[in-house]
Order: C-alpha cells, then structure tokens, then sequence
C-alpha cells in the first residue's frame, strides 16, 4: 500500500461489517440522511428520505446495500464514509470523549471488529479522537477509471500515477513548486499506469451487484446538520 499510494502509512485500521452494527448500539443509533427513500431485499435497507437515526440492525443494512444504487460499491464505499461521519458527531455530541466510562466502553467494542498495527495503541487514539469530530474529518474516495473482471473477480481498474498525484496534492508538502509553474523543474509527463484493484464488493456478498458501467463522479454531498446526505 504504501508503494501504490507514494507516502508513508503511519498506522492502519480495518473495520468489519459488525462492526458498525456494533457501534450503533453501543452509541444508542447513529444519525444518517438520505437524498431519497430507499429499498433493497437483498441488504434489508428500507429507509425513507431525509435524516433520520439508525440502530444496529440497521445501520448494517444501510452500510451493505449497493444493489439499487447507480454507483453500486462506490455509492457503498460513500454509505460507510457516511455513517462515519455520523458516529463521530454522535460522539462528540454525547460527550463520550470526556466521560472515562463512556470511552471505555467505546473502546470494548472497537476491540471486538478493529484490526490495527501491531504498533498502535488504540486506548491513547481514542483519548485524542475529539480532535477529529465536529467536521475535521476528510474522507476520500480514490478515482477508478473502469470496471473489469479477473480471474473471475470483479476488479476496479485504477491508474497509479492519478492516484500518487491525488494523494500528493492533498497531504503532501505544500511549499514545492507545483510542475509547469515559474521556477518549477519540469518533466515529461509519465504515461498513465493501470492497475487492478480488488473489487470491495467481493467479500460482503454472494450476490453479485452488477457495476455501473462506467465509474461515476460524485457530486458533493449536502450537509444536514453536519451529517452529510448520501444516496
């Protein structure tokens, strides 16, 4: 991972799909909104449009379903994005960073669904996290450039040099010269490199979500109350 996005990894997290249903509950629902009602047998999501808060069960629904959805796993990929972003106005909101009990707990179940590096010490993140609510939060979804299959997997074919780019711009040193400004080295541009990337939607599912056929670009989303609003 690191040598296919450019930078160092300081640390990395896994969340299984338990995980937000775990959350959910230990929460007491988490708030979401949605830009239309929607309806999907196959996830269990029946949800109406506009914000509203989810429990356990359903919380799960909403971060699975990618039938019905225009983008299918990326539209997905935005629904956690999402219900993250609620959970940590959830948190901040009932006051969980600053009441040792609460945190604990918190931290209880973080440890039933998290997978971390061996390195990190999730107790001491946890007791900073505040520092992450109240929307100082980024989520960023990397382009895909098509659909594809491999091997009989479905694959998001990506190229590598956008997403070095992308990552560049956003976190990296902001005090270089851009390339093809005044006082910039310049540099024949690198042709574009594509590579396959695991389809997410391969372990969530047996039913197979047919893919959109080409990547959509999404629109930025609306904020309700600093929950943004999804499809």
């Amino acid at each position: 991972m690191r040598n296919f996005l450019g930078v160092p990894i300081d640390h990395f997290a896994e969340l299984n799909l338990a995980g937000f249903h775990h959350l959910a509950d230990a929460l007491g629902g988490v708030p979401v909104c949605l830009n239309k009602a929607v309806k999907d047998t196959y996830s269990g999501a029946d949800f109406p449009a506009g914000p509203q808060t989810l429990d356990g069960g359903q919380s799960l629904a909403f971060v699975r379903q990618r039938h019905g959805l225009d983008g299918g796993d990326l539209d997905r990929t935005r629904r956690q994005q999402a219900f993250l972003a609620g959970a940590a106005k959830k948190l901040n909101s009932a006051g969980t960073f600053t009441d040792p009990a609460k945190l604990i707990k918190l931290i209880d179940v973080a440890k039933q669904d998290v997978v971390t590096d061996e390195g990190w010490d999730l107790s001491a993140f946890l007791k900073q996290a505040k520092n992450l609510s109240g929307g100082k939060v980024r989520f960023t979804t990397l382009p895909v450039e098509r659909f594809g299959r491999n091997h009989g997997e479905d694959i998001n074919v990506v190229d590598d040099m956008k997403i070095k780019r992308l990552i560049a711009e956003q976190i990296g040193p902001k005090d270089s010269a851009a390339p093809g400004t005044p006082g910039a080295p310049s540099s024949p541009s690198p042709s574009p490199s594509f590579s396959p990337s695991p389809s997410p939607s391969s372990s969530f599912s047996r039913e197979a979500a047919p893919p959109p056929s080409s990547p959509s670009v999404p629109s930025a989303p609306q904020d309700v109350g600093g929950i943004p609003c999804v499809d």
